[in-house]
């Protein structure tokens, strides 16, 4: 019993050697001599020091593509840290927060025109150029002031319109009254049943869609 303890007493020792052994190491040996932690399959690899790893060049790195709640091997933790860096980079958006800006002749115009459509807030910069149509919940919409504008010709490809808007209303008949009302003019051409065509005062074309 005593030559056993004695044993693990020994392990304990040799053991507890090796932190002061890497404490002890230059910055230099570090890099000449990186720690490499393998990785228990069905295990977590925890990283605890980055600065003793050597990250492998992603091209080589042997990186598993399992199931859902399938064990992952790494070679390396380098390996680990290195897909786990690019798995977090999948997950992320590459932008936020779009809005829709629309051209036009005369910006506060515009903007005044969608703010009458929506009940929505309406500011335009100090030179008029630029405008923003504001909700408490919805993403704006901008308008840009433009030299030589040029209005869709929908349906007609010579000036394509690329983009129009589409908004709800509970009557056709009576939004549309409301809408030439505040300066949209109604599109020739009438493809459905359900939504009508109108062009605002910039002439892009938009819908009004029946709920």
């Amino acid at each position: 019993m005593e030559a056993a303890a004695d044993e693990l007493g020994a392990g304990d020792e040799r053991r507890s050697e090796v932190p002061s052994r890497l404490d002890q190491r230059s910055a230099a040996e570090r890099r000449r001599s990186p720690r490499r932690l393998e990785a228990v399959p069905g295990q977590r690899t925890v990283l605890t020091d980055l600065a003793d790893l050597e990250f492998e060049d992603p091209a080589t790195v042997d990186d598993a593509t399992p199931g859902r709640g399938e064990p992952v091997e790494y070679r390396s933790a380098g390996s680990f840290a290195l897909c786990a860096s690019r798995r977090r980079l999948e997950c992320m958006a590459i932008a936020k927060q779009p809005v829709v800006v629309l051209d036009a002749p005369d910006a506060a115009e515009l903007g005044q025109f969608y703010g009458k459509l929506l009940d929505w807030k309406v500011a335009v910069d100090e030179d008029g150029t630029w405008a923003e149509v504001t909700s408490d919940s919805w993403p704006p919409i901008c308008i840009q002031q433009v030299e030589d504008y040029h209005a869709p010709s929908w349906p007609s490809q010579d000036h394509p319109q690329q983009m129009h808007l589409d908004v709800i209303v509970e009557d056709l008949e009576a939004a549309e009254a409301a809408v030439i009302e505040i300066g949209a003019g109604k599109a020739a051409e009438q493809p459905g049943e359900t939504f009508r065509v109108f062009l605002d005062p910039a002439g892009h074309p938009f819908c009004l869609c029946r709920a």
